[in-house]
C-alpha cells in the first residue's frame, strides 16, 4: 500500500502571471523509506524518484552542479558556459533542445528529466522517456528560492542550505 504524506511547501506567488514553483509531496510505503515523491508543477503532478540517479537537464545544469549532483546529460550551450567548464566532465552533450536531443536523451536512460519546457511536442516525447519536470524560466524570484526548491526536488536540502550559506 502506498500512502501519500503531505510534506509540501508551496512557494508564494508574487505576481498573478508568475508560474507556480513546484511543490513536493512524498509517496511512502507503510513499512519502508519513500522511493518516490510527487512534485506539483504548472503542468500537473509528476511522480519522480526521491533520489534520482540519472538526470538530464535543460536549463538548470548549474543548479544541479551547485548541489553536488552531476547530471548525465545537458545541452551544448550549458556545457560550454565558462562558469561550469571545470565541473562538467562526464556530462553528455545532448545538443540543442530540439527533436535531435530526444534520441540522445533516450540513449542516456534518465530516471528524471528537468527542463524549462517551451515546446509541448518535445515535452510529450520526454515524458515517454522518464518523469519530466517542466520548470519555466522565471518560476523563482531569486537564487535562494531556486536552490532551495531544487534541494527539495532532488533530496539535497542540506546541500542547498550549505551552498546558500
Amino acid at each position: 500500500m502506498i500512502g501519500i504524506i503531505g510534506c509540501s511547501g508551496q512557494a508564494e506567488e508574487t505576481t498573478e502571471n508568475k508560474a507556480s514553483a513546484p511543490a513536493v509531496t512524498e509517496e511512502q510505503p507503510a513499512t519502508s523509506e519513500a522511493e518516490t515523491q510527487v512534485i506539483s508543477t504548472v503542468n500537473g503532478d509528476v511522480e519522480i524518484p526521491v533520489n534520482p540517479q540519472r538526470i538530464v537537464t535543460q536549463g538548470y545544469l548549474a543548479d544541479f552542479l551547485a548541489l553536488g549532483v552531476k547530471p548525465v546529460g545537458a545541452p551544448d550551450y550549458e556545457l560550454e558556459s565558462p562558469y561550469v567548464l571545470d565541473l562538467v566532465e562526464g556530462v553528455a552533450d545532448i545538443g540543442r533542445i530540439d527533436g535531435g536531443s530526444v534520441e540522445k536523451i533516450l540513449a542516456l536512460q534518465p530516471d528524471l528529466i528537468v527542463t524549462v519546457g517551451g515546446d509541448e511536442k518535445l515535452n510529450e516525447q520526454y515524458r515517454k522517456i522518464a518523469p519530466t519536470l517542466i520548470i519555466p524560466y522565471g518560476t523563482y524570484d531569486n537564487v535562494h528560492e531556486e536552490i532551495t526548491a531544487f534541494g527539495e526536488i532532488i533530496n539535497k536540502q542540506k546541500e542547498a542550505k550549505d551552498w546558500l550559506s
